[in-house]
C-alpha cells in the first residue's frame, strides 16, 4: 500500500517549479508564484516589519469576490467583452475567466449585498458569495434588519451560509442533510428506474417506501421481514416492495380516496396471504 502524503506547507513546492514551467503560465499565475517566493525569502525580522501589511493583505483578500463582482458588472454593463470579439457574455466568462456566467452573476449579486450593508454602516460583512446569496433577495430594510440579527446572534467567526439560513429561514425539505448509503448496484438500478417511472427523485422514492413500510408493519410482519433478510429468496421483502409500488403509483396518479383504500386493502391482504414464504 502506498504511503499517504499530506500537503502541509504550500511553500514546499515553490522552489520545485522550473523556469520553463513558469514562462508558460499566464501573468496572474506568475504573480502568484512571485508573491509566494517573496514571502518565503523573508526572514523573521522582515516578516515582523511587514506584519501589519500581511494582516491588511489577508483582510483585503477576504473580499476578492466583491472585487470580481464589481469587475463582472462593469464588463457586462458596458459590454466590454465585445472588444475581444465575443458576442455573448456567457462565452467570454467561460473562455477568459474560466467561470460560468451564473457564477459571475452570483458574485455581482454578492457585491451588491456587501455594498448595501456597507452603506448602512456595517463593518461585519458576508465573507463569501454563499453567505451573501442567502440574503440577496431582501429589500433594503429587511436586509439591514436581518443582517443585524445575524451579527447579534452568531459570533463573527461562526457566520456561515448554513448558519444564516438556519437563523433566518425555517428549514425546508430541500435543506435536509443528505447522507450516503451504500446499495448494491443491481438494487440501486431497480430503485432508480422505479423512481424515474414515477417522476420523483431517488431519495423521495426511498423515503416514501420506508414510510409506507413503517406505517403498515405489525410485530408479526416485522419479524417475518427480519427473517427474510437472512433467507436466500427474500420473498416477503419483495412483496413489501411490490405492494409499495402499487400504493405509490396510486398516490401519484389518482385522487380517488375510496379506490386508494381498496388498493391498500388488497396490497395488505396479499402480504398476509404470502407470509408463508418466510
Amino acid at each position: 500500500m502506498a504511503k499517504k502524503v499530506y500537503l502541509k506547507n504550500p511553500s514546499d513546492f515553490l522552489y520545485g517549479i522550473d523556469e520553463e514551467t513558469v514562462s508558460n503560465l499566464p501573468n496572474h499565475l506568475r504573480d502568484l508564484i512571485d508573491f509566494g517566493l517573496d514571502l518565503e525569502d523573508r526572514n523573521s525580522g522582515d516578516l515582523e516589519d511587514s506584519f501589519g501589511h500581511m494582516i491588511y493583505q489577508f483582510q483585503s483578500d477576504t473580499f476578492a469576490f466583491v472585487r470580481r463582482g464589481l469587475i463582472g458588472s462593469k464588463i457586462k454593463f458596458y459590454r466590454l467583452y465585445k472588444k475581444l470579439d465575443y458576442k455573448r457574455f456567457n462565452n467570454f466568462a467561460t473562455d477568459v475567466f474560466g467561470k460560468s456566467a451564473w457564477q459571475i452573476n452570483r458574485e455581482i449579486n454578492a457585491a451588491r449585498v456587501v455594498f448595501a450593508l456597507l452603506s448602512a454602516g456595517f463593518d461585519i460583512l458576508p465573507t463569501c458569495t454563499a453567505q451573501a446569496e442567502v440574503i440577496r433577495n431582501f429589500g433594503m430594510e429587511e436586509l439591514i434588519e436581518n443582517w443585524q440579527k445575524v451579527i447579534e446572534t452568531i459570533p463573527a467567526h461562526q457566520i456561515t451560509a448554513n448558519a444564516i439560513r438556519e437563523l433566518l429561514f425555517a428549514p425546508t425539505e430541500k435543506d435536509r442533510v443528505m447522507k450516503n448509503v451504500k446499495i448494491p448496484a443491481i438494487d440501486f438500478d431497480k430503485i432508480w428506474n422505479e423512481a424515474r417511472e414515477r417522476c420523483c427523485s431517488t431519495p423521495q422514492f426511498i423515503a416514501h417506501c420506508v414510510d409506507f413500510t413503517i406505517a403498515n408493519e405489525t410485530e408479526s410482519t416485522k419479524s417475518q421481514a427480519n427473517r427474510s433478510l437472512h433467507s436466500s429468496g427474500g420473498f416477503f421483502l419483495a412483496n413489501i416492495f411490490s405492494a409499495f409500488l402499487h400504493h405509490f403509483e396510486t398516490l401519484l396518479f389518482t385522487g380517488n380516496q375510496p379506490l386508494r383504500e381498496v388498493i391498500w386493502s388488497e396490497d395488505l391482504a396479499d402480504l398476509t396471504s404470502n407470509s408463508g414464504y418466510c
